[in-house]
């Protein structure tokens, strides 16, 4: 809820005295509990939300880059006016989409989902992040940004697993396996027309930035190929020739964590009802897996 007004527009609820918040006035995509409390990364705004440990709004802080306000068309300003003329540099629901907390400085660092926009079209291969003080509850203006590796479009999460290094999901758009794609130019029940071809959780690190501030790609794991010898995941899937693999051909993973033990864990949106991916004609269920991934946890 958000009983004492701190955000500053207006709510589908605004009628009520609590003022409680539905996904129509903030799309929360990642959070982090600190300081007694939790930062939530919105989407809309993009913007950064104070919540209590009681759950009740402390703030929102509208995402800065350069020095300036960015603004996506899902802005609550924005959904208000009837003008549509702006040149966004964020696009639709391409706002933050991971939150980390940089061990050692205490900063948050909001990543974007997809590169900015500008009005020669945009920074096509880099996503950038952008580091919050939560003690001064301000932007502090320094950033970093990370290279998308090749046919990769978005960064579905992020961490810190020290003060330099960071892991990050990137992905292409597609959904299915590529044993099943459809011919070219065709497509029906019995393939998937736009399979997932790119699916990875990168390792950088950010103390080694390069003239265009983007950090070092240290290693990756590539998710649509996971060695599974033992049979682990029993699941129904429809792909062809996997046997003694593993693959999460899924439109949109969106939740990491170095689960201890040189363990990865990762967690699927399944946009209920909008993603099948596992099978042709089931609609995705929740997944989350455990990965053993010592090796590349540790790599500098």
């Amino acid at each position: 809820p958000d009983p004492h007004r701190r955000l500053p527009f207006a709510i589908a609820w605004e009628g009520t005295a609590a003022r409680h918040l539905t996904g129509a006035d903030v799309d929360p995509e990642s959070v982090q509990r600190l300081c007694g409390g939790f930062w939530i990364g919105d989407e809309f705004g993009p913007a950064l939300v104070r919540v209590s440990a009681a759950g009740e709004v402390e703030g929102w802080w509208p995402a800065e880059v350069e020095g300036a306000p960015v603004r996506s068309p899902d802005h609550p300003a924005e959904r208000a006016s009837a003008a549509r003329t702006r040149a966004f540099r964020v696009g639709r629901s391409r706002g933050f989409e991971g939150l980390g907390v940089q061990p050692g400085s205490g900063l948050l660092w909001a990543a974007f989902e997809a590169p900015l926009l500008d009005p020669e079209g945009g920074e096509e291969d880099f996503v950038r992040l952008i580091a919050f003080d939560p003690a001064a509850r301000a932007w502090t203006g320094a950033e970093a940004r990370l290279r998308l590796g090749p046919g990769a479009a978005a960064l579905g999460d992020l961490q810190f697993l020290d003060r330099d290094r960071v892991i990050f999901i990137e992905r292409d758009w597609g959904e299915g396996h590529p044993s099943l794609a459809c011919p070219e130019g065709e497509a029906s029940d019995d393939c998937f027309p736009d399979p997932a071809r790119v699916k990875r959780v990168v390792l950088a690190d950010l103390s080694t930035l390069d003239a265009e501030g983007v950090a070092r790609r240290v290693g990756w794991i590539d998710l649509m190929d996971i060695a599974d010898p033992a049979g682990a995941a029993r699941l129904d899937t429809d792909a062809r020739g996997i046997e003694g693999r593993f693959a999460m051909p899924f439109t949109t993973i969106e939740g990491l964590r170095a689960a201890g033990e040189g363990r990865l864990m990762i967690s699927v949106d399944n946009n209920l009802p909008g993603s099948a991916g596992r099978r042709l004609t089931y609609v995705d269920q929740s997944e989350t897996v455990l990965i053993e991934a010592a090796e590349f946890l540790s790599a500098r």
